[in-house]
């Protein structure tokens, strides 16, 4: 929140393509570097960085996602769209939160006899992996899913009111 409103400042500069290119691709970065932390290494070290660095992309990503998803929707209809736009996400995030796990052997049934978390470590890096490769694929569509003017007219609408 403490920087979402510069950013969606940037939105009528930049546009929807490059924050979502740009964005996505500095979240892989942050998980890819959260994907190789190893035991023994201090909070500081092994898990605030990458975690800053995920943190700085998703920023990136929050305000144009719901400046562009709702560029198209009139005054009546922003209440249900925006209610619609947030449900999508939350239910987004469930099936990270399930699929994830699953792809890096760490469901109850792949994962027996894993009692540590150096037990986990592969699992957890194989899922930091495929995540980030998730969203390079994210940042690949949003280059050539987005004209470069997306999201700088509704930005620049916004700004007017």
């Amino acid at each position: 929140a403490l920087f979402s409103s510069k950013v969606g400042g940037l939105l009528p500069r930049l546009g929807a393509r490059t924050l979502l290119t740009v964005g996505p691709l500095i979240m892989a970065v942050g998980m890819v570097m959260l994907g190789m932390m190893r035991p023994g290494q201090s909070y500081w070290v092994g898990v605030f960085p990458g975690f800053m660095i995920f943190a700085a992309g998703l920023v990136l990503v929050v305000a144009p996602v719901t400046a562009t998803a709702l560029a198209d929707v009139s005054a009546n209809e922003s209440g249900t769209a925006s209610g619609v736009n947030n449900a999508v996400a939350r239910i987004g995030s469930l099936i990270a939160i399930i699929l994830l796990p699953l792809i890096g052997g760490l469901a109850s049934s792949q994962a027996q006899g894993l009692q540590t978390g150096v037990d986990i470590l592969d699992g957890y890096r194989t899922s930091m992996f495929a995540a980030a490769a998730i969203c390079v694929f994210g940042a690949g569509l949003a280059t050539v899913g987005f004209n470069r003017s997306d999201g700088r007219v509704v930005a620049t609408e916004a700004a007017g009111r």
